[in-house]
């Protein structure tokens, strides 16, 4: 992933998860305002930060085998119309890492969706 892409789709993440980016510190590292004070989140690097994420874009994570592969793969609720968002990543060496980028690339959609 490039750090362009990266840095899209964390945007999206944040305007998903409703912080509103005040700015881009490094491709993966951005200050946001929440709740009315800054705040420099890692949603790539951090799980506290993940963590926050997901619970702001109220995510689902699933550690389930697909085809005898381990993955991380997180959902978002339903919305009016009846779509879902999915995301997974395979898990590797480092399962925190596939559990943060199945959770970015939700919230991500999310944003995106919101378009």
């Amino acid at each position: 992933m490039t750090d362009l892409e990266l840095q899209t789709l964390i945007a999206n993440a944040c305007k998903a998860a409703g912080w509103p980016i005040k700015k881009t510190l490094h491709a993966s590292v951005v200050s946001v305002w929440i709740n009315g004070s800054p705040y420099v989140v890692k949603l790539a690097d951090d799980d506290g930060d993940s963590r926050m994420l997901q619970v702001a874009c109220r995510i689902d994570l699933e550690f389930p085998d697909v085809n005898r592969v381990p993955c991380a793969v997180a959902y978002s609720p339903w919305d009016a119309k009846g779509n879902s968002q999915c995301a997974n990543e395979t898990i590797g060496a480092d399962a925190r890492l596939a559990a943060r980028m199945a959770v970015l690339r939700c919230a991500g959609m999310i944003g995106e969706a919101m378009e």
